[in-house]
Formats: structure tokens, C-alpha cells, sequence
């Protein structure tokens, strides 16, 4: 009895240890292809998923899909297997499984993974990017809705597609199942809805009245009704069993105020949307038709949001790269999780080679090389946080980074700081390349206008333009002066 006590110790005492190795382990270099170092940031979100326990989120990126802890926010695995990026994610019922679909590549299969082990089967390969997925209550069917305009049903267990369901002929935007999983119901980019039924694959309904595209659908807890947010404005709720509309929720006349996504509080009672133009959330009541409660997202703009099992938090998603959850009584941020990036365009070493400088179009991440960790970001209220940067440079002296826009600005940061030092003006057209002289005394700037601009690196003034005649200048170089 005392050995067999000895060994149940000794088993946990190991299974303690590998835990602890695991979330210890650095997240840079979580399913690295061969040859790679390293990873600064995590790739660009596409999708979220949240599990039914609530105690984790999956995160459907470039490079996989990322595992993290509700309550931490720390990662607990990388799925790696797509060759190209996961576009979208759903869990099972059971929280057993998750089903990745793939796109923006040749890799657009459907595949599904043990969320305990981490290792996966390929469901399906498709032709066209798999833009969204959901399981059904039971957990025993998959739909899946792909770029292409295509609605499938699939035999979890078998791999089999039961149905192609007919109707949109769009790249489809949203898929979900009724409560009872009797029905499915999906939206296209071409402002259609349709529902079927799951037993036939027969249409059930076509919901007609958008007059844009229907970026998310959501079924009320009871399944009676259906609810669509639009970029037309508008949020509709319909009668599922004769497929009219009940009711216009609100209604927005201006582009700024286009909805990112919906979803219904797990009661009924309530419909929150995320204004994604406004950087706010709202909660309406189905009844009155009131806002009861706003969420002002002033870091962001979030493009999905889901309500956790408990009833308790809101979990959003910024295509930005964040992740927040929100206290729902009383609207208060309180987890962020970091580190992921929309497309890099553009990437500077410092001249000691210890900074890196990245940017997907607005603001300027810094990254430790030796640590690998993200340690600021530039980012004011200049033109070029809302124009995309195109070039950045580091001054030979490490104390100055340079960013070019597509508006033909050059922004000069003392990023040891930071601040926003000068601006440089001159160019009529975007910016394709810029450099720092040997010296630092002067920097290049070649521009879509045919121009090369010479300036004074000190106080941003302009020492001489060259004209390109024949053709546009996309690369600028000064000689080194030895």
C-alpha cells in the first residue's frame, strides 16, 4: 500500500512538473515551420469561439489556432496543421472538439481537433475559403459555409457530407443552427438570408428586406426568432416559423454606424451589437426597443462578440489584434489579450540589431529581439494612423524611427520616448521606400509622384527632389560612405 501510495505521488508530482514546463513554455516558438527562430506576435484574428465551460477561447489566426485561459489570458496550446491561414473556428457541445476551416491559400480544409491532445483529422478539403462553422446542439453535425456561396452539412463522426444546402449564391458570412438543431439558417454577401431544414436539406425560408450585405445571423434561445445585422443599418428580427420579419430593431442611415456583429443574451431579452464605426457596443432590449447599456471601446473596433456560458462576460474581437472581455454588470474591460497583428507591411531592424519595428498599416510595434516581447507602440493622432504605412527606418543611432504613409507624409519618432517628433511633407502621392544616410544626418523618400526627396533629418526640411521621368520609383538607397 505505502509503494502504490509512493507511486500516485510520484505520477503527480510528474504530471505537476509537465504542466508547469507547458505553461512556462515561450509562445514564440509554438509551431515554428523548419528553419524559423523565432515568432513576433501571433498572426492576425479571424475568427473567435468561445468554450461551452467558459474557460477557454479559441483563436482562428494566420498561423493556427491559438488555445488561451478565459480567466488568465495566457495561451495554453497552438494548433498548427492548416498551410495556409484558419479562417474560421467553432467548439462542440462538448468542448471536446474544434473545428478549424481554412482559406487565403491552397489549404481550405475543414478539420477537427481534440482539444486535449491536440491532434486532428481533416474533415473535408474544400475549394473555396471556409468563412464560418457551426456545430449543432448535439454535437453530431457540422455546417460549414465557404467563399464560394456553399452551405454543408457533415457527419462529424463520418466525414460525410449529408447535405448541400441551395439557395445563397454568395460568398456566405454566417451560419448557425436553431436551438432545437431542427433548422439552419445562413446569410450571403449578396444581402440574402435562407434557412433549411436539417433532416431534407429542403429551404425552409428565404428572408427577404436587406438591402446590404448580412454580415451575422443569431437565433433566439428559444428559436422562434431569428435576428440579422446588415451593413444597410440595420438589425431585423424574423418569425422563424413563417419566415417575416417582425420587427426593425434600428436603423442607421450613415456608413460610419454599419454593424460589426450580434448576438443574443443567453435570456432572450436582449440584443447586443457592436457598432463598428462608433468603437462601441450597445444592448437593446427585444421588447421596447431601448439601449440599456453601452460599451465604449475606445482602443478598437470589434467585429464579433459572444457571451460566456455563465452569463456574466462579453467577449469581443478586434481585428486589430485585441481580444476583450467586459464585465456585463457593469461594462468594465477586465482581460485583454495581446499580441496578435493584422498583415505586416512593412519591417525595420535597429542599427544595434536589438529592436525590431513592424507595422500592418497604422501604428509602428516595437519588438525585443533578444526577448522576443512586444515593447510599445507608436501610435498618435497623425494622418498616419489612418492612412496605411508603407516604409519604416531606423536612424543609424537607435534613437529615431521613420514611417511613411499613403498620403505622401514621413513621420520621424524618438521612440526611446516615445514621442512624435516631426513630420515631413512634400510628397502629393504615397511613399514607397525610405532610408537614413550613413550619418543620420539625412533621409531619403521615393513616392508614387515619380519623386525622390532628400531631407534634413534634424529639422525636417526638404534639401533637394529628384524626378523620375520614365517610370515610378518603388526603392531608395544612400552609398556607404566607409
Amino acid at each position: 500500500m505505502k509503494t502504490l501510495h509512493q507511486l500516485i505521488i510520484a505520477i503527480a508530482l510528474l504530471l505537476l512538473f509537465s504542466l508547469q514546463i507547458t505553461s512556462a513554455q515561450d509562445i514564440t516558438l509554438l509551431g515554428l515551420p523548419e528553419g524559423a527562430k523565432a515568432r513576433l506576435g501571433k498572426g492576425t484574428i479571424e475568427d473567435i469561439a468561445i468554450s461551452p465551460t467558459g474557460k477557454q477561447l479559441a483563436v482562428a489566426s494566420k498561423i493556427g489556432v491559438w488555445l488561451y485561459d478565459t480567466q488568465t489570458g495566457d495561451v495554453i496550446m497552438l494548433f498548427t496543421g492548416h498551410k495556409t491561414a484558419v479562417r474560421s473556428v467553432a467548439y462542440s457541445p462538448d468542448g471536446i472538439t474544434i473545428a478549424s476551416g481554412g482559406g487565403l491559400g491552397n489549404d481550405k480544409s475543414i478539420r477537427l481537433w481534440d482539444t486535449l491532445t491536440g491532434e486532428h483529422v481533416v474533415l473535408s478539403r474544400n475549394s473555396e475559403d471556409v468563412r464560418a462553422l457551426a456545430f449543432s446542439p448535439d454535437g453530431l453535425t457540422l455546417v460549414s459555409g465557404d467563399q464560394g456561396g456553399n452551405v454543408k452539412l457533415w457527419d462529424v463522426s463520418t466525414g460525410e457530407s449529408i447535405h448541400m444546402l441551395s439557395g445563397l449564391k454568395q460568398q456566405i458570412l454566417s451560419v448557425v443552427f436553431s436551438p432545437d438543431g431542427k433548422t439552419v439558417a445562413g446569410s450571403a454577401l449578396n444581402n440574402t438570408i435562407f434557412s433549411w431544414n436539417v433532416d431534407d436539406g429542403q429551404i425552409k425560408h428565404n428572408y427577404f428586406g436587406h438591402t446590404d450585405w448580412v454580415r451575422i445571423l443569431a437565433f433566439s434561445p428559444d428559436g422562434t426568432i431569428l435576428a440579422s445585422g446588415s451593413n444597410d443599418g440595420t438589425i431585423r428580427l424574423w418569425d422563424t416559423a413563417t419566415g417575416q420579419q417582425k420587427k426593425i430593431l434600428t436603423e442607421r442611415t450613415e456608413r460610419e454606424e454599419n454593424y460589426g456583429t450580434i448576438a443574443y443574451s443567453p435570456d432572450g431579452n436582449t440584443v447586443a451589437f457592436s457598432i463598428y464605426y462608433k468603437s462601441k457596443i450597445e444592448f437593446l432590449n427585444v421588447s421596447t426597443g431601448i439601449v440599456e447599456q453601452t460599451i465604449h471601446i475606445p482602443e478598437g473596433k470589434v467585429s464579433e462578440i459572444l457571451y460566456s456560458p455563465d452569463k456574466k462576460t462579453l467577449v469581443g474581437m478586434d481585428r486589430g489584434g485585441k481580444i476583450f472581455f467586459w464585465n456585463l454588470e457593469n461594462g468594465e474591460n477586465i482581460l485583454t489579450i495581446n499580441g496578435h497583428t493584422r498583415n505586416v507591411r512593412a519591417l525595420a531592424f535597429s542599427a544595434d540589431g536589438t529592436t525590431i519595428a513592424s507595422t500592418s498599416g497604422s501604428g509602428i510595434a516595437l519588438w525585443d529581439v533578444k526577448s522576443r516581447q512586444h515593447l510599445q507602440t507608436l501610435q498618435g493622432n497623425q494622418q498616419s494612423v489612418k492612412s496605411s504605412i508603407a516604409s519604416l527606418a531606423f536612424s543609424p543611432d537607435n534613437r529615431t524611427v521613420a514611417s511613411a504613409d499613403g498620403n505622401g507624409n514621413i513621420y520621424l519618432w524618438d521612440y526611446t520616448t516615445p514621442i512624435h517628433v516631426i513630420t515631413l511633407k512634400g510628397h502629393t502621392d504615397g511613399i514607397s521606400s525610405i532610408t537614413f544616410s550613413s550619418d543620420g544626418s539625412r533621409l531619403a523618400s521615393a513616392g508614387n509622384d515619380r519623386t525622390i526627396r532628400i531631407w534634413n533629418a534634424e529639422n525636417g526640411e526638404e534639401i533637394q527632389t529628384l524626378t523620375e521621368e520614365k517610370g515610378q520609383v518603388f526603392s531608395v538607397a544612400f552609398p556607404l560612405i566607409i
